[in-house]
């Protein structure tokens, strides 16, 4: 068996703004460094045998605690990342909406088939995040695995989870900001223990963006 301990980042300076970044690599606003706080304390819990993370610095600043405390290096991988938004990058939320309404809406309600205009495809998606995800569990049969990364990538990972289709890819919701998810992987199949766990971060919880996006 390997279990999968996979965190969103803390609230970004993007999600603060209420921006796009996708695959811009700004860091964490004030309130995800302190959310980031709570979190190192919650996963003490779990015995941690390996750290990776997206190579974007929200992600990768979000585990990076758990990793000092435990003297952990953390293994980064571009795999992980954020959806890369194309024109949507930078942008806040309502111009968005503004400028390409119908993608827009296609993303807010009918996710498994969104395209941000010149960026990936939500099945480019799903593809990388397959790969990065079956690399990391060939090499850690029997461990404890700790995964920093980002919302969309979560949220498309309930696909993996669930031997489900991005057709029905709406019908699971966004994590909040350093939210913490369980899962269990044994004999080819997924076992989801909890998803968007984020009671340790009572009174600064932070849904930013499209439905809970970053």
């Amino acid at each position: 068996m390997v279990k999968l301990i996979i965190v969103r980042h803390g609230n970004s300076i993007g999600n603060f703004k209420r921006i796009f970044i996708g695959q811009t690599d700004w860091g964490l606003s004030e309130v995800g460094e302190q959310q980031v706080e709570r979190l190192t304390e919650y996963l003490k819990q779990f015995h941690i045998d390996k750290i990776y993370s997206s190579d974007l610095c929200r992600a990768y600043n979000t585990v990076l605690p758990t990793a000092e405390r435990l003297g952990l290096q953390i293994h980064k991988m571009e795999g992980l990342r954020e959806i890369y938004a194309g024109e949507w990058e930078q942008t806040t939320f309502t111009d968005i909406a503004e400028k390409f309404p119908e993608t827009y809406w296609t993303f807010q309600n009918d996710i498994g088939n969104a395209h941000p205009d010149g960026g990936e495809r939500i099945s480019d998606v799903f593809d990388r995040i397959k790969r990065a995800t079956e690399g990391i569990l060939a090499e850690n049969e029997g461990k404890t695995v700790l995964i920093g990364t980002h919302a969309t990538v979560i949220r498309v990972m309930n696909c993996l989870w669930h031997n489900d289709t991005l057709e029905n890819l709406q019908k699971y919701d966004w994590v909040s900001n350093a939210a913490v998810c369980h899962i269990e992987y044994e004999n080819g199949k997924y076992n989801v223990v909890e998803y968007g766990h984020d009671a340790h971060l009572e009174g600064i919880i932070t849904h930013v963006g499209v439905k809970k996006q970053d």
